[in-house]
C-alpha cells in the first residue's frame, strides 16, 4: 500500500454587406481566461459532494497487483461538518471505514459497513484534517499551478463545459497528482516515484465556472528499480456545490 496514493472574449464585427449591419461574435474564451473564473469560484465555495476513485495497476517482475482507493461523501466549511466513506482494495482484500465530522471539536469513526460510530478523542492529525477542509475543491497550491500553467491546457466545448486538457511527463505536474492524491500518507508515496507520462483533464461549468470533475491518468516507475511500475487511473467529482445538506448518520445522537 505503500505506493498508493481535490475556468468577456472581445468582440469581432462582422460586416452585413446586403444589409449594412454589424453583428457581434465572441470570442472562445482562452485557456487562461477561463482557469483564472474558475480560481475566484472556488473562494467561494463552502460546501460540496465529493467522488474521489483512484485505480492502479502494479507490476514487479512477473507478480502484478491492482489497488484501488474510493473517498466519497460531503463537506462543508460553513458550518464545518463532513461525512466520509473510505475503501481501500488489494487485489480481493480490502477494508473500510467512515468518518463523520459534526462540528470542529466533535469527530466519529467507525470501521467497515456495519460497524458502530464511536467517538473519537481530538487529536493533531483531526485538526490538520479538518483544516484542510477549508479548501474543498482545491487547494491553494492546485489552483495557483493551474493559474501559472494555463498555457500548458488545451481547451474544448463539450455541452455545457469548458474541458481542459494537458498530456506529456513535465515534472511540474508531479506536485499537482500529489495534491489530489486524498490524503498526506498517499502523496508521500510518489516521492520515490519517476513518471513518463501524464494526462490532466478538468472540466468546469460554462454558466458559472464551478468545477466539475478531475481526471488524470499517469504511467511511472520505482526510481530505484525501473521494473516495478504502476499505471494509475485517478478520479474527482463534484455535486451540490453550496447546496448540498450534512447530517448525522444513523447511529449517532
Amino acid at each position: 500500500y505503500e505506493i498508493m496514493p481535490s475556468l468577456v472574449g472581445s468582440e469581432m464585427c462582422i460586416r452585413d454587406s446586403n444589409s449594412n449591419s454589424e453583428s457581434t461574435a465572441s470570442k472562445p474564451l482562452t485557456s487562461q481566461e477561463i482557469i483564472d473564473k474558475y480560481a475566484e469560484v472556488t473562494k467561494n465555495i463552502k460546501s460540496t459532494k465529493f467522488d474521489l476513485k483512484i485505480n492502479m495497476d502494479v507490476k514487479s517482475g512477473d507478480e502484478s497487483m491492482k489497488l484501488s482507493l474510493a473517498m466519497d461523501g460531503a463537506v462543508s466549511t460553513d458550518p464545518i461538518a463532513m461525512l466520509m466513506n473510505y475503501k481501500e482494495t488489494a487485489d480481493d482484500e480490502s477494508r473500510e471505514a467512515s468518518l463523520y465530522v459534526k462540528d470542529e471539536n466533535t469527530f466519529y469513526a467507525k470501521n467497515g459497513s456495519s460497524g458502530k460510530w464511536q467517538k473519537q478523542s481530538t487529536t493533531d492529525s483531526m485538526k490538520k484534517q479538518l483544516e484542510s477542509m477549508k479548501q474543498i475543491a482545491a487547494t491553494d497550491k492546485s489552483v495557483d499551478f493551474y493559474k501559472n500553467n494555463a498555457s500548458d491546457f488545451k481547451v474544448e466545448e463539450q455541452g455545457d463545459k469548458y474541458v481542459l486538457t494537458y498530456t506529456g511527463n513535465d515534472s511540474k505536474f508531479i506536485d499537482l497528482i500529489k495534491q489530489n492524491s486524498g490524503t498526506a500518507e498517499n502523496a508521500k508515496g510518489f516521492d520515490d516515484v519517476e513518471f513518463t507520462k501524464i494526462s490532466v483533464k478538468f472540466s468546469v461549468k460554462k454558466s458559472n465556472f464551478e468545477p466539475v470533475d478531475l481526471y488524470i491518468t499517469a504511467d511511472f516507475h520505482q526510481k530505484d528499480n525501473s521494473s516495478n511500475t504502476a499505471k494509475m487511473e485517478m478520479t474527482n467529482t463534484y455535486s451540490e456545490i453550496n447546496t448540498v445538506k450534512i447530517t448525522a448518520p444513523q447511529g449517532i445522537e
